[in-house]
């Protein structure tokens, strides 16, 4: 994979940013981290981004609000974005639209399954 494409990384646990930076450097693209999802956005303004890895439950601005803002950004409208939780709830497939580019990872997730999306999402 070129190392042309930015992937943005956003989890208020340090511990998890830091196991998602890691296995994602496998992908050969630059990885930049958020803590949440305001430093997400204020990345994503100022950077080009091709693909967003996030948490959804985190204070402030979750990954739910935060994937409805940047929908809300043109350069953006169709970013593919994976989502994290360990706690699925029906009712979030309604308010992100996961038919948008949007795939949903249970934690604990398999690094090579998050691969594999991160791989078939960037090739769209």
């Amino acid at each position: 994979m070129a190392n042309d494409k930015t992937i943005l990384v956003v989890d208020d646990d340090p511990g998890a940013r830091r196991l998602l930076q890691f296995v994602l450097a496998k992908t050969g693209c630059e990885i930049l981290t958020a803590s949440d999802g305001a430093q997400a956005l204020d990345i994503a303004s100022r950077q080009t981004i091709q693909l967003l890895v996030t948490d959804v439950m985190m204070a402030g601005v979750d990954g739910l609000k935060l994937t409805q803002a940047l929908r809300q950004m043109p350069a953006y409208a169709t970013l593919p974005i994976i989502m994290l939780s360990a706690r699925w709830k029906s009712e979030y497939q309604d308010e992100v639209g996961l038919a948008d580019n949007v795939t949903l990872l249970t934690k604990p997730f398999s690094p090579i399954e998050l691969i594999s999306q991160i791989n078939l999402l960037l090739k769209m």
